[in-house]
């Protein structure tokens, strides 16, 4: 990015576990599991304040995560009901700071792999200016790094492909989009909903293999009326999150096997 434009990061820390999860992984909010003895929202938090691009960050969760912004000099707002209200209480919070900022880079709280390197190489890979960055992993990238994790990924025409867990966002856009974006999070776990949000050519060609990463752009700027664009060839570790009992025993067990030198 180029070096006026002013980047602030939103982690929204308020995902929670079910409770057999909780009991395998040690705390029932999943930015707060230790990965093995750091929790995830501080090593999240930690390479977004490693990173000379990143401004200000602010973390959106409970009390309980409170004390670990403070301890990385973050600001910290109380948690909403929903995923995206804590993305927009974030926004908020920063659009009433001096200088507001121009960008918003959105990071979840499930990454526990990524590092200050990989927060500048993704904001290092955005040349063009476009409204909404999407970070995209091959399939055989993540695969190479994290081999037999459990993993979803999507079939292209050419490829496939898994989403990474930062977002970069035109903060005027981001605000504008509101509407949209709930609305994505409102059907997210129906698909007859989301069937019709993506409309039936882009399903059809999703069932069928035919997508290329030109029709998901497309898609992304009509749903939520923006444009926006996809990055390629990310960092396998933007996408290794951990939603279940299942991903967190890979990922210990991959900890031990790749200490950190």
């Amino acid at each position: 990015m180029p070096e006026q434009v002013l980047i602030d990061a939103v982690l929204p820390a308020g995902g929670t576990s079910d409770p057999d999860f909780a009991a395998v992984s040690g705390s029932p909010i999943k930015a707060l599991i230790k990965f093995p003895d750091k929790t995830i929202l501080e090593n999240v938090a930690g390479a977004m304040h490693g990173s000379s691009q990143i401004r200000r960050t602010v973390i959106i969760g409970s009390e309980l995560v409170r004390p670990i912004a403070e301890k990385l000099d973050c600001f910290w707002v109380e948690e909403g009901k929903s995923g995206p209200e804590n993305i927009f209480k974030g926004l908020d919070y920063l659009n009433e700071q001096p200088d507001p900022p121009s960008h918003i880079l959105i990071a979840t709280t499930d990454i526990p792999f990524i590092t200050t390197a990989h927060v500048d190489w993704l904001l290092g890979h955005l040349s063009t200016r476009k409204d909404i960055y999407v970070p995209c992993v091959r399939e055989t990238d993540f695969i190479a790094l994290y081999e037999g994790c459990p993993a979803t990924f999507v079939k292209m025409k050419n490829d496939s492909f898994t989403l990474g867990g930062m977002f970069l966002y035109d903060a005027k856009v981001l605000q504008r989009v509101r509407p949209h974006i709930e609305r994505i999070f409102n059907q997210r776990k129906s698909l007859l909903g989301m069937a019709k949000l993506v409309g039936p050519v882009f399903a059809f060609k999703l069932l069928t293999r035919m997508l290329v990463i030109q029709d998901v752009e497309n898609k992304v700027g009509a749903v939520l009326q923006c444009q926006g664009s996809a990055v390629l060839d990310c960092p396998a570790e933007l996408a290794f999150d951990v939603d279940d009992a299942e991903d967190y025993s890979y990922g210990m067990q991959w900890v031990k096997d790749h200490p950190r030198t």
